[in-house]
């Protein structure tokens, strides 16, 4: 299997992934607002959900990344 084949379906698999964390992010943040609305300012209600997202991004981009230079190697 050459890189042409292999590289859409890991593009294909860090696009499912970083939306699923945007559409997990929205959920915890209307299950939070329901939750906590009265413990927890606005403020960082929103800030903890872009945190967590921003973290499992970058964990996924950064194995996307290796997946890549394995890739690249292979040739």
């Amino acid at each position: 299997m050459d890189r042409k084949d292999r590289l859409p379906r890991y593009i294909e698999k860090y696009l499912v992934y970083s939306i699923s964390s945007i559409y997990v992010g929205v959920f915890l943040f209307f299950v939070l607002m329901k939750l906590l609305p009265d413990f927890m300012p606005f403020n960082s209600i929103i800030f903890i959900i872009f945190f967590a997202s921003s973290i499992f991004l970058m964990k996924i981009a950064d194995n996307w990344k290796k997946e890549l230079q394995e890739i690249a190697e292979d040739e």
